[in-house]
């Protein structure tokens, strides 16, 4: 499967606040993004 990339805007400080708390449960924000749209398509909601 062909992987897409994708950009959003996000503000500096919620972003690296976001990385630093997934990262330390060994996630990366694309990994989050990736689990979020995931489940979304999944669930259909």
């Amino acid at each position: 499967m062909a992987n897409v990339a994708s950009e959003t805007d996000v503000d500096p400080v919620t972003q690296e606040e976001a990385a630093a708390v997934l990262a330390g449960l060994g996630f990366t924000v694309s990994d989050a993004v990736r689990l979020l749209l995931t489940r979304v398509a999944r669930e259909k909601a």
